[in-house]
């Protein structure tokens, strides 16, 4: 096994996504980061082209099985996403898994909405830049896709310095622009792929499932 391709720091991660853009960056875009992590790079983007910065709130959905386990991801704009192959594994009916992403959106999303805009978002019509820092298995990315041609987005472009290849090939078919800085093969979780730069605050607490399940 080769050694893993890494950045120095993410400083050099923000810039050596910026060369993807070749001065492609739209005028009139709102810069919406996908998660604390993506704060970092979308402000640095919206500052440096004179953009509005904003989040759109996501949260995970994880199994009471293994609370490490990620089954799906719901935005402010109630969009959502599931793991189908881990939804069956885990024997979880329609009704109670949609219970249960309600729940999680009323009592962690609108918090997080409240907290940090105070009003819903508001994105008909708009040029939007999604921002994060890496994607492995484009959870959170597509769950903002959904959110964003949900809510009528006009165009949509993603500004992200790292991801799998095999998120890559998916998600480079479902916006207009893909600006990536490094997209590697084998994406090892926990690997240190922006140098020694200390990790970046994480998500608030992830929402697990309760223990009882309905057939």
């Amino acid at each position: 096994m080769g050694k893993i391709k890494r950045f120095q720091n993410r400083e050099e991660a923000y810039w050596k996504t910026l060369e993807e853009l070749r001065g492609e960056i739209l005028k009139e875009a709102v810069v919406l980061s996908l998660s604390p992590q993506g704060d970092f790079y979308g402000k640095k983007l919206a500052e440096q082209f004179n953009l509005p910065f904003d989040r759109l709130i996501i949260e995970r959905l994880y199994s009471h099985i293994n609370p490490e386990t990620i089954l799906g991801a719901i935005s402010e704009t109630r969009d959502y996403i599931l793991i189908e192959e881990l939804v069956e594994s885990f024997q979880l009916s329609e009704d109670y898994l949609f219970s249960q992403l309600e729940k999680s959106y009323g009592e962690k999303v609108l918090s997080q909405v409240r907290n940090w805009r105070g009003h819903p978002i508001h994105l008909q019509n708009k040029k939007v830049i999604l921002v994060d820092e890496a994607s492995e298995t484009g959870l959170r990315v597509m769950t903002g896709i959904k959110s964003c041609y949900n809510a009528g987005v006009e165009n949509i472009s993603l500004f992200i310095p790292l991801m799998s290849v095999e998120s890559k090939k998916i998600i480079v078919n479902l916006v207009d622009n893909l600006y990536c800085g490094m997209a590697v093969e084998n994406f090892v979780t926990g690997y240190p792929y922006f140098g020694d730069d200390s990790p970046l605050p994480s998500s608030p607490s992830p929402i697990s499932l309760p223990d009882e399940i309905l057939d």
